[in-house]
């Protein structure tokens, strides 16, 4: 029954309710699982203050589930106030996403520490405060033994302390016997990427049928034994899927509802490059003669191919992709990235005989480049160039209206002078209004219109549209457009201006 959401399991939890105190949990549990998330909320709220159990659980769904903080941060201290240390681990990463709130943050981890969290005391030794160290011992992490249910341990592997840069994964593999289908179910919704590396014995994906509903994030890793991929149709809450290995089992993963990054190897890939709302997709593609259409609305592609401009030619939302990242790409025309007017992030590793590289330095929003161990190119000082212009501005408090007007010619100081330009004001206007629209993204947008509300340029008319929609009328007739580029040029080039026009536009803190 671990893995039922149906009413008689609702029934027979809601039976032992004043009995047994984890009846409560469990009901709301599965409510929350069939997503009536009202009803869970309501169950747990009409049992607060009884159950000690609760707390914990209501803020759970408060924080992740109704998106109410507040809420959330008075149900964990309650939960600590009532012997739970986990409520004070939670509260401590609620508080620490406030401003100045990591005084706090570290107070809260300490009485969570106190209280016998092991995982507060990893966390605070990863801080560099050596007294929380726990003595090492063989077998499971003690945080880990903490923050998930016994019977899954044996699966988990994670580091010695929590880290963001390695999350603990559940890894199934020929060196433990195969978990049951509850275990996987409720690793997956513990959060915890489902790794399958069989490469001995076979593991038929509908032995675990039941847990299919509920993966969120699954790994199939290369060279590993799985069949019965067609399982995966009935995967309606995978938002992850890694799926490396290279077999001929196809499954149309265009149709999974909730996929939203997905990296494919395999017969598959042209299934998903389908998919009407996938946002992040990975591709490695062996043979030219495989050149998917991809169709998707991806913002950010990753692709191993020697065939790469030819598939970028395919890409039917070029204008929604921003990142890109090409491995061992051969014969590779640059042109092609003419197409995608909002790429802020390439990377290019491995990749041999690049030509036009002069187009990178074309490209309006582009912020990132890296080229790793890349050979036979064109141009490699334009590279050079522009990858020293964009490290000049990778620090956020830098601003990059001067090189947005670098067209327009260079004082000896380095800075760029529209006012010596033989057009006037009224001639550089609408060409500053176009590479602000086209080149600078939603940050300058926010930049220049609190520059021009602090000039008095901002009429009420314009407070019912968004920022974006703002500039816009700004630049095309409805306000001064003069001015606001003659106040916008002045604040690049005046630091307290700069500085005003920054917090006002909630892009730097006062100082």
């Amino acid at each position: 029954m671990e893995n039922r959401t149906d009413d008689e399991v609702l029934e027979l939890a809601s039976l032992a309710i004043g009995h047994v105190d984890l009846a409560v949990v469990l009901a709301a549990s599965v409510l929350r699982r069939r997503g009536e998330i009202d009803r869970a909320r309501e169950l747990l709220e009409a049992h607060v203050d009884v159950n000690d159990r609760v707390p914990f659980r209501l803020g759970i769904l408060l924080q992740f589930d109704v998106g109410d903080l507040e809420g959330a941060k008075t149900a964990y201290r309650a939960a600590f106030e009532r012997g739970d240390a986990s409520g004070a681990y939670n509260l401590a990463y609620l508080v620490a996403e406030e401003q100045d709130g990591q005084a706090e943050a570290v107070e809260w981890l300490r009485r969570a520490g106190e209280a016998g969290s092991s995982l507060a005391r990893a966390d605070l030794a990863s801080r560099g405060m050596a007294e929380w160290e726990e003595e090492s011992e063989d077998g499971p992490y003690r945080w880990v033994e903490e923050c998930y249910p016994a019977d899954l341990v044996p699966w988990i592997v994670a580091s010695p302390d929590p880290d963001p840069a390695f999350e603990p994964h559940f890894l199934v593999s020929d060196d433990r016997p195969f978990p049951t289908a509850g275990q996987l179910a409720r690793a997956a919704l513990s959060d915890l990427q489902i790794q399958l590396l069989v490469t001995k014995n076979e593991l038929d994906l509908f032995s675990l049928s039941a847990a299919i509903p509920d993966l969120r994030n699954l790994r199939i890793a290369d060279g590993a034994r799985v069949t019965g991929l067609s399982a995966l149709l009935d995967a309606g809450s995978l938002v992850d899927l890694n799926l490396q290995i290279k077999g001929d089992e196809p499954v149309d993963l265009s149709t999974l509802p909730a996929l939203r990054h997905a990296s494919v190897t395999g017969v598959n890939f042209l299934s998903v490059c389908r998919h009407p709302q996938l946002e992040w997709l990975g591709l490695d593609l062996p043979r030219a003669s495989l050149l998917p259409t991809i169709e998707a609305p991806i913002r950010t592609l990753s692709m191993t191919a020697k065939h790469a401009g030819a598939v970028l030619e395919r890409v039917a939302h070029p204008h929604l992709l921003e990142s890109l990242t090409l491995f061992k790409a051969r014969d590779l025309d640059l042109d092609v990235l003419r197409r995608f007017p909002n790429l802020t992030k390439i990377e290019m590793l491995w990749c041999n005989g690049i030509v036009s590289t002069a187009v990178l330095a074309d490209l309006p929003k582009l912020r990132e480049l890296e080229m790793y161990r890349c050979r036979n190119l064109d141009d490699a000082a334009v590279v050079g160039t522009v990858q020293s212009r964009l490290r000049g501005e990778s620090d956020q408090e830098l601003v990059i209206g001067p090189f947005i007007l670098s067209e327009y010619g260079e004082e000896e100081d380095g800075r760029f002078d529209l006012s010596t330009s033989s057009a006037g004001w009224e001639g550089i206007a609408e060409p500053f209004a176009d590479r602000i629209l086209a080149s600078s993204g939603y940050q300058m947008e926010k930049l220049v219109v609190s520059i021009a509300k602090l000039e008095g340029l901002w009429s009420r008319g314009i407070e019912r549209d968004s920022e974006a929609e703002a500039i816009h009328l700004i630049f095309r007739g409805r306000e001064a457009a003069v001015a606001v580029a003659e106040a916008a040029w002045a604040a690049f080039c005046d630091e307290d201006r700069l500085d005003a026009a920054l917090q006002a536009a909630r892009m730097r803190g006062k100082r």
